[in-house]
């Protein structure tokens, strides 16, 4: 996980205090350690995290949702497939150890690491990226996708994605296995707006003893 107190490269401190610049109070939630995501919190941000999910974190999150939280949910290729179900929930297709592989002829721009995407294509339709308009880099990308079946309820909508010269890609350890003929081709979406309300277990079967 990047942590907002962690000042190396891998660290979100300017994040931190970025947000606390403006009217925002930042804080490190541990849900080992509080029984629940504290009511005013506005949104909660989830940054490449690396270790399992237990079973009451997933709960918490999911009620914190369920009662309008707001989330932003950073995936790595190395993020934990515990998160699994609750992507599917929403309407999210995400697979563990696939990276972004770009060939895009404006890689130089990113020192020639073909693991470091550049976007330029955004949904200007949507008011996150409504007035986005430079480009984008984005280290060790991994593609979140909308899922073939959206819950009822809910509204996925991609945000951004990569050029048409990049390919989906598996990461096997610190090595990546490239398939050139069977590798999934771009464009390849890296972020998704998820909107919408779905339904708690056992909603449908309280709305049919009314």
């Amino acid at each position: 996980e990047h942590l907002i107190n962690d000042a190396t490269k891998e660290g979100y401190t300017g994040m931190r205090d970025t947000l606390a610049s403006g009217r925002f109070n930042v804080e490190e939630l541990n849900l080992v350690e509080k029984d629940s995501v504290p009511a005013d919190a506005e949104i909660l941000i989830i940054a490449g995290p690396k270790k399992d999910f237990m079973t009451h974190e997933i709960a918490e999150l999911t009620a914190y949702l369920h009662r309008g939280g707001k989330v932003l949910l950073m995936l790595e290729p190395d993020s934990s497939k515990t998160l699994q179900p609750l992507l599917t929930k929403y309407g999210v297709a995400w697979k563990e150890k696939k990276a972004v592989l770009e060939r895009n002829r404006l890689q130089q721009l990113a020192d020639n690491n073909p693991l470091t995407p550049i976007v330029t294509s955004y949904d200007n339709n949507h008011e996150i990226t409504r007035d986005a308009r430079q480009m984008s880099i984005f280290a060790v990308a991994t593609p979140v996708e909308k899922a073939e079946k959206i819950p009822e309820g809910v509204t996925v909508s991609s945000l951004f994605s990569t050029s048409k010269f990049s390919s989906e890609v598996s990461v096997e350890g610190n090595r990546l296995a490239v398939n050139e003929k069977n590798d999934r081709k771009g464009p390849l979406s890296l972020a998704l707006a998820v909107s919408g309300k779905v339904e708690k277990a056992g909603d449908k079967k309280e709305e049919k003893k009314k």
